[in-house]
């Protein structure tokens, strides 16, 4: 019978050949040493997984798997929780950095106060170029949410309101220690889109009883032209949209899980937009340029396919489509390729 290990840090991995080995490296020379490293490789096109084989035939906490087609970073980082044998999951970014008290902070916080997850909003960030030997001397934190140490409050207008539709609590999963069994009992996991940060932490916030948050941040988060969070083209908008299909639907089956006590059909329904509103303007309106768009037609094929998969549950989105939406995935002649998208 193998042992368990303190946490499992699992990482997904596609096409970051310049940063991997230094963004590796932050998390082999972490001041906890009991921890095993699941590196899944998403379709990896250039050196990348190369660079992975050879770091894992230097160091035998890493654990490599290889998906021959990329499936997203949702499907990659659920294949990564089904090889975990550590107590705690962690999720790391592949080309950002890790400070080296990282992992013992997050584990020695969890055990002392038996937490379900641990999380903190505070994180550094740097424009690094594109070179590994690049010393980190040009960090910034991100001070723009003041959080106080402690157990989250059981309360559902701080759980929902608070943290999931005014967004005061960080969304991204590597602000946050996860207790495995607390994963696997309640069956959270990811959707395949981008984004898919969202409905999973809307999951926690759903499930969790001990959730505690410490001021420290831990976390370098490298911002990269080239990332999928920051490409802004038309693909870039049409996977908002798709994008958000894919989370309504995985946060409703996560909805029907929930007793109304804890959330009401009301919030979770504004939960719902939210997560909708921040997509579209993550990917469409702050990116794009307002134009008057006077093609209704193609204004109600659009709306028409959209609302064939939220019906009358998503009433709301055809007004946000009417309004802002639909004027900028118009202007960039979005609504064809989405209804190939459909088919």
């Amino acid at each position: 019978m193998k042992r368990s290990l303190a946490v499992s840090i699992i990482v997904i991995t596609k096409n970051v050949e310049p940063y991997v080995e230094q963004s590796m490296g932050s998390v082999l020379e972490q001041t906890l040493k009991d921890f095993e490293l699941i590196i899944v490789d998403d379709g990896s096109t250039d050196r990348t997984l190369e660079i992975c084989q050879r770091l894992a035939s230097q160091d035998g906490r890493i654990k490599l798997f290889r998906q021959e087609k990329n499936q997203g970073q949702g499907v990659a980082r659920n294949v990564g929780m089904t090889k975990a044998r550590g107590k705690y999951i962690y999720f790391f970014d592949s080309d950002d950095i890790l400070l080296p008290h990282a992992l013992e902070l997050l584990h020695n916080t969890a055990e002392n106060t038996n937490a379900e997850v641990v999380h903190t909003t505070k994180h550094f960030s740097t424009l690094l170029p594109n070179s590994t030997n690049e010393p980190l001397n040009r960090l910034y934190l991100n001070p723009e949410r003041v959080i106080h140490e402690g157990f989250l409050p059981v309360d559902n207008d701080i759980r929902f309101t608070g943290c999931f539709i005014k967004n005061e609590q960080f969304a991204m999963t590597p602000m946050n220690l996860f207790r495995r069994d607390f994963l696997e009992r309640n069956e959270i996991t990811f959707p395949k889109m981008v984004q898919e940060d969202e409905p999973f932490m809307f999951a926690i916030y759903c499930f969790v009883k001990r959730f505690y948050c410490i001021p420290e941040p831990y976390y370098v988060y490298r911002l990269r032209a080239d990332s999928t969070m920051c490409l802004r083209n038309p693909k870039s908008a049409l996977r908002g949209v798709s994008a958000f299909i894919a989370g309504y639907k995985h946060m409703s089956e996560t909805i029907k899980r929930v007793p109304p006590e804890v959330l009401s059909p009301k919030l979770a329904n504004e939960c719902i937009q939210s997560h909708f509103l921040r997509l579209i303007n993550f990917h469409v309106l702050k990116h794009y340029r307002l134009e008057n768009v006077t093609d209704e037609e193609a204004t109600r094929n659009f709306t028409r396919v959209l609302q064939s998969d939220l019906g009358d549950a998503a009433e709301w989105s055809a007004h946000l489509i009417q309004g802002l939406v639909i004027q900028h995935l118009l202007r960039i002649n979005l609504q064809n390729e989405f209804i190939r998208l459909k088919q």
